[in-house]
């Protein structure tokens, strides 16, 4: 049995998370936020993979959608032109390419009980090694921070 690990501090959630996806060929990210600044942080381990990518949230599914659009705007806006569009075109070419498959959740579609909706976990898997289960969403600010 491999013994658990726990982090505590600056930069330890994308130290944990570069370190699961190294050497693994299938990752699969749950995650309430996703800013383009979290993609630019692990870009470089997620060369190569194939990645799934599930942005969870309690709204209706319209609202849900606008929502994430919105808050995807607004920080890419807040970077570098010259990096803005950099990563713009390879995460485009990404989900054109079938390398990133990116979806919505439905909290609908999932019965969770009652006792368990206060808790927003966050779920990095790398391939059917590694999960980690933190509170780290895929942003610069919950890798970071």
């Amino acid at each position: 049995m491999k013994r658990e690990k726990t982090f505590f501090g600056k930069n330890q959630a994308l130290h944990f998370v570069r370190g699961i996806f190294k050497d693994t060929t299938v990752i699969r990210i749950a995650t309430a936020y996703f800013e383009l600044s979290g993609y630019e942080l692990l870009e470089q381990v997620l060369q190569g993979k194939k990645v799934k990518l599930l942005i969870g949230r309690e709204q209706d599914t319209q609202v849900k959608l606008e929502s994430l659009l919105d808050e995807f705007i607004e920080n890419t806006s807040e970077m570098p032109p010259e990096n803005r569009i950099r990563l713009l075109l390879r995460f485009r070419n990404a989900l054109l390419n079938g390398v990133l498959d990116l979806r919505i959740g439905k909290s609908q579609d999932i019965q969770v009980s009652p006792r368990y909706l206060d808790h927003h976990a966050k779920l990095y898997i790398a391939d059917e090694t590694y999960c980690l289960v933190t509170s780290a969403n895929l942003s610069k600010t919950g890798l970071v921070i």
